[in-house]
């Protein structure tokens, strides 16, 4: 949950940042981009403002920027499959301790051994 929370909150707080194309051609690889924090999402986004050469190039990119956003995305509704699933076992676990009964398999079913 923190992580997913952190990863709208990061995205969130450095989007809108623009690639400045004089520091870009100033370092060269190795080097990283040293003008602000970027998420991989964000770094995707303004590459597309940049002019590309190559439509090829830019349709890539424009489908991997769509690959981050729906994962980031389908992680909510994963986490709250999750956490309704946590809450069902934990009431099943409850339910069987409040009554006492252990459960033993045999032929006709379940039985309570108490009796």
């Amino acid at each position: 949950m923190a992580a997913l929370i952190y990863t709208f909150v990061e995205t969130s707080r450095t989007s809108g940042q623009v690639i400045d194309l004089a520091v870009a051609a100033a370092n060269r690889p190795p080097a990283l981009y040293p003008d602000g924090r970027w998420t991989p999402e964000n770094w995707y986004d303004a590459v597309l403002d940049l002019p590309l050469l190559s439509e090829k190039d830019r349709d890539m990119i424009g489908h991997h920027l769509n690959l981050m956003r729906g994962w980031r995305w389908n992680l909510v509704p994963l986490f709250i499959l999750g956490f309704v699933l946590l809450v069902l076992v934990v009431l099943e676990v409850w339910r069987d301790r409040r009554t006492g009964m252990q459960r033993v398999s045999t032929d006709e079913g379940f039985h309570d051994p108490s009796k």
